[in-house]
């Protein structure tokens, strides 16, 4: 199973290299952990329509607009909300294709990801599969290098989901001011603290999940 896991990750790394414009182009599948999206368009209308199945067979749309700029969506629906994906129709969708990643981030209004939908050249059954491997893994061989979404961060409470999210900073010698998160990376043989945490630089796979942790932090915090 975690062969064809990080397989997975390979091919959704590499695909559509060759793509220069940052726009979601039609017959694309988007997986977010829940369900699997196809992007299709109306030939007589910019609007482009997701169909999304779930393993349980249900079937659920939504709508996207693009906006102005490079690589911006915004929701179109006569829906009020998308609690769903965490957001309303203030969110926008950024198409980020940057260090061989391909996927959706859905930004709330500071603009930070609160859902992700990755490019994937797999159907369902491989998505929930792949899916499966994911949620088998423990957070800190994942945290830097591989893109995590809602589903699977759903499992942790908010005080490991903060640990989570410091462990990403931790990783690259993040001097901490907090006292029990200094005591706690201390801890670890491979806590190496910087002389500055000016020049601690993230990759998109961390800068993304530092956001999208952060976010469902705060969504539960909010119904404890």
């Amino acid at each position: 199973m975690k062969k064809h896991f990080f397989a997975f990750l390979a091919i959704c790394l590499t695909i559509n290299i060759g793509v220069k414009a940052q726009k979601i182009e039609p017959g694309t599948l988007w997986w977010d952990g829940y369900a699997l999206w196809e992007a299709t368009m109306d030939m007589d209308s910019d609007i482009i329509y997701f169909r999304g199945e779930e393993p349980n067979g249900d079937i659920d749309y939504f709508q996207l607009q693009k906006l102005p700029g490079n690589g911006m969506y915004g929701f179109v629906s006569d829906r009020p909300n998308f609690n769903k994906f965490n957001a309303d129709l203030s969110c926008r969708v950024k198409y980020i294709r940057k260090d061989g990643m391909y996927f959706l981030s859905v930004q709330n209004k500071n603009g930070d990801a609160v859902w992700i939908f990755l490019l994937t050249p797999d159907n369902l059954e491989n998505c929930m599969a792949q899916q499966k491997a994911l949620e088998g893994q423990l957070p800190s061989n994942l945290l830097c290098n591989t893109l995590l979404n809602t589903a699977y961060l759903d499992f942790f409470s908010v005080e490991e989901l903060r640990l989570m999210r410091n462990e990403i900073l931790a990783r690259h010698g993040y001097n901490f001011q907090s006292k029990d998160l200094k005591d706690y990376f201390s801890q670890k043989s491979w806590y190496k603290p910087a002389k500055s945490n000016s020049s601690i630089k993230l990759n998109i796979i961390e800068e993304t999940n530092v956001q999208l942790i952060k976010s469902i932090e705060a969504i539960k915090k909010t119904i404890k």
